[in-house]
């Protein structure tokens, strides 16, 4: 999970994590590209709750993706994540975001 600390909105965000932390996008989940079962994906992107569309993020609103673990012996407590942000016309590649990783899977 993801939240938009800032007072001003975004319009768009891209995620996207290495092959080596040993966590992928659950494929199928909403906001992970590419959507498709049984391909591995370490792209997602903010969507619009309910439908799966990308969408922008409001401030403070959080947002969650899916994902699967390689090994739950080697659960990560923190998750690296890039993401690439926009807000109209102004953009923000290569955002750093460390992310709590939830040692409990949810299903």
């Amino acid at each position: 999970m993801i939240t938009l600390k800032s007072d001003a909105a975004l319009t768009a965000m891209d995620l996207s994590v290495t092959e080596g932390q040993g966590i992928a996008f659950l494929p199928g989940a909403p906001g992970v590209s590419p959507s498709q079962d049984g391909i591995r994906s370490f792209r997602a992107f903010a969507y619009k709750l309910g439908a799966g569309q990308p969408a922008g993020l409001e401030p403070r609103q959080p947002m969650e993706w899916a994902v699967s673990v390689d090994n739950r012996g080697n659960v990560p407590a923190t998750l690296r994540v890039e993401a690439d942000c926009r807000a109209g016309d102004l953009r923000w590649p290569d955002v750093t975001i460390d992310v709590l990783v939830d040692p409990e899977p949810r299903r």
